[in-house]
């Protein structure tokens, strides 16, 4: 689906582009549901807010291997399917306060 979608994009003289929040997830997102784990949260265990949008986005722990392959296989996913251009967003979200958890 993606990749067709890319590839009329291309085919209308347009060069295909994605935005992407590769570190951000919204409160409700199955990603979350997976990998609650992944969250970044305070000392109190309260989640960390990402938004600057007026939104509930939750920061991912940039600190987690698992996250950061995440991130990177969301972008790689996109580049196989056929965008050229990629806006990552919102890249400050894993490294909101209470970050550190995976921390060697």
């Amino acid at each position: 689906c993606m990749r067709q979608l890319a590839q009329s994009i291309k085919k209308a003289g347009m060069r295909p582009g994605l935005w992407l929040a590769p570190y951000a997830a919204d409160k409700h997102s199955l990603l979350l549901k997976n990998h609650p784990s992944w969250a970044i949260r305070n000392n109190s265990g309260r989640i960390a807010n990402s938004s600057n949008c007026g939104k509930f986005f939750v920061g991912l722990d940039g600190s987690n291997p698992k996250v950061r392959e995440h991130a990177f296989t969301c972008v790689q996913r996109a580049v196989e399917w056929g965008f050229e251009v990629l806006k990552l967003d919102f890249l400050y979200a894993c490294c909101l306060v209470g970050n550190g958890k995976c921390d060697a």
